[in-house]
């Protein structure tokens, strides 16, 4: 009765593939059984630690919080240039819980426990191969009025986050491991941070560590920072320093943003790095409170005549969905080089509804003798509702190939693209 059952289930709950014995298949579905067992045992002994853990701080400061979303998006996806093909649809979730608490008036601590996946991705209904993992886990010291420091596994998001940030769209988003350091000296403000990247031992035993430095000076009108990453091991040649400013500031209607960077380094021997990158965004807000804005987004790209210098601009850790258009086909550094002009318009309608359209133009900033560097134009539309914590957003975008390639396609003698999303989010 028990095999018959087992291959019921098995029938009701696979993916399509062929059925065995029925000794095979239920076998199969013991093994699947156990898996998630193990997985839920494994999920719940963590949800135990922290709340244990969490039960001693509560028992020191009195209260805990607790908070979280979850968030689900479907996809409609034609972004392969070819109009005979059919649409990629699928969709995916991010549910995430945070317990935040304090010891005393100077010692918090955060946690935030997520699970990452896309519907359907299991082999059967009764599976669960979701992305478990201790999204953050961090505690702030404030051993003064005047300074603090952040220790653990945290999101980093610093200034507009197109150098380092934390990549709010991604179904897992990004967070590094070290600490962050900040004073208040009054007329100005210094904030250092150490973070480690990946955790390598070369066969030799070396210790071969990958790490993030940084280092910002913020003044009222300006900021100036500087991020070093770089290999620990000696004989390693990859060391790249970014030095930047800052700036963002509103007057009357009007409102701009600016961002310069120079880097410098090398990534492998006998190559230096000498890169730059520029950001401005300059608004005008209207009587209704619609805004008008001009983005202008530019890396310098490497020219390959000189094999002794590489001229592209790496974008480190940045957020390359706010700035380069909502279809992400440069978020990734090409060596070419890119400049991204756009036309931004925000209107809120409502209380409830609010409307964006975005107009992108991007163009290769090096290419070799007549060739194209046109790459295409980009239009983005989003409608948001937003009823408390529920939020409903809808995105339709399309591109129009230029006369260059789009990396990775061959997007100059194929057709438009289209691209189509629609989330849902809501809090507590």
């Amino acid at each position: 009765m028990n095999i018959l059952l087992a291959k019921f289930r098995f029938f009701i709950n696979s993916s399509g593939n062929s059925a065995g014995s029925y000794m095979d298949d239920y076998w199969h579905v013991v093994v699947r059984q156990k898996e998630i067992v193990l997985k839920t045992l494994k999920f719940t002994a963590l949800i135990v630690t922290l709340a244990m853990l969490f039960g001693f701080t509560a028992a020191l400061a009195g209260a805990i919080e607790v908070n979280g979303d979850i968030r689900y998006r479907t996809f409609m996806d034609n972004r392969d240039f070819d109009s005979d093909t059919e649409a990629y649809n699928w969709s995916e979730m991010r549910s995430r819980v945070n317990l935040s608490a304090s010891s005393g008036d100077n010692l918090n601590f955060f946690m935030q426990m997520q699970d990452s996946r896309t519907i359907g991705a299991e082999s059967s209904v009764i599976a669960d191969n979701g992305m478990y993992s201790m999204h953050q886990a961090y505690f702030t010291y404030s051993p003064c009025e005047v300074s603090s420091f952040m220790a653990g596994k945290f999101a980093l998001g610093l200034h507009n986050e197109r150098l380092v940030g934390k990549v709010g769209w991604s179904n897992v988003g990004r967070t590094f491991e070290g600490f962050v350091y900040n004073r208040d000296f009054g007329m100005f403000d210094l904030t250092f941070l150490g973070t480690q990247l990946d955790e390598v031992v070369t066969t030799e035993g070396l210790n071969n560590d990958t790490k993030l430095m940084g280092f910002n000076f913020a003044l009222p009108q300006f900021d100036f920072f500087t991020y070093w990453a770089y290999d620990e091991l000696e004989a390693s040649d990859f060391s790249l320093m970014t030095l930047g400013m800052y700036r963002k500031h509103a007057f009357g209607a009007m409102d701009y943003e600016f961002m310069g960077a120079y880097q410098m380094g090398s990534y492998v021997a006998d190559v230096d790095v000498a890169a730059m990158m520029i950001f401005g965004e300059f608004g005008y807000t209207l009587a209704n409170n619609a805004r008008v804005a001009f983005l202008m987004d530019y890396t310098s790209g490497d020219d390959a005549t000189d094999a002794t210098e590489f001229g592209g601009f790496n974008n480190l850790f940045y957020t390359g969905h706010k700035f380069r258009g909502a279809m992400d086909y440069f978020v990734g550094d090409n060596d070419e080089g890119l400049m991204d002009m756009a036309f931004k318009f925000n209107y809120p309608v409502n209380d409830a509804w609010g409307l964006s359209a975005a107009a992108h133009m991007f163009t290769l900033v090096e290419v070799a003798e007549d060739a194209e560097d046109a790459l295409g134009n980009e239009l983005d539309f989003t409608a948001t509702y937003t009823d408390g914590a529920f939020k409903w957003t809808n995105g339709l975008s399309m591109f129009m190939a230029g006369d260059a390639d789009v990396p990775g396609y061959s997007s100059s003698t194929g057709d438009n693209s289209m691209w189509f999303f629609s989330q849902f989010s809501a809090g507590f």
